[in-house]
């Protein structure tokens, strides 16, 4: 008989408890397994929040990859005086602010369809039609707001961390970002 190895565990994982502080170094030091899973991580939050700035799936998930694309490329750059996941949202609003700008520069081109998932009832439809439109027409530092409050749940003190602006500025905008939201919202024929 052929001498097997007796211990034939499959690789070791990562363990996913593992805090962002401790990942980072480790990826920046050449560990594939820690990217993986920082990223991994972090990928559903980047999308939702650029899901919520552009409003449509195919930009969200573009700019989603871009985001974590440019924070590979960064990280580095990454001091450690906010948390990873704020730094990491601060690119993906950079992005989608990028994106919203360059769509503003072309308007003869048709905007992209503001819905893509098709719900199973003609009110959800309707419903989620009416929310897409109404927060792609607001400004994109109201936007970014709103979703990264009332979607992903940061504090004032994160999102002017990912904004770069004051926790008063996050406030206002939130402020007048709801008002003109519900407007907006109110104003569209059901």
């Amino acid at each position: 008989m052929g001498t097997a190895k007796a211990d034939q565990s499959p690789p070791r994982t990562l363990d996913t408890g593992v805090a962002d502080r401790e990942l980072v170094p480790r990826c920046i030091g050449g560990d594939e397994e820690a990217l993986r899973c920082l990223f991994a991580r972090h990928h559903r939050y980047v999308w939702l929040l650029c899901n919520g700035m552009l409003a449509h799936r195919q930009d969200a998930e573009d700019a989603a990859q871009e985001a974590l694309i440019r924070a590979l490329k960064n990280l580095r750059r990454f001091r450690g005086d906010s948390t990873f996941r704020t730094w990491l949202h601060r690119i993906a609003v950079n992005v989608c602010l990028d994106l919203l700008r360059r769509r503003a520069r072309t308007p003869e081109q048709p905007g992209p369809p503001l819905l893509e998932e098709h719900p199973s009832r003609a009110g959800d439809v309707s419903l989620a039609l009416r929310v897409r439109e109404a927060l792609a027409s607001l400004p994109p530092n109201y936007r970014a707001v709103l979703v990264m409050r009332e979607v992903e749940g940061f504090s004032y003190a994160e999102i002017a961390d990912a904004l770069g602006c004051s926790t008063e500025d996050v406030k206002n905008w939130l402020h007048r970002g709801r008002r003109l939201f519900r407007e907006r919202y109110g104003a569209q024929e059901i």
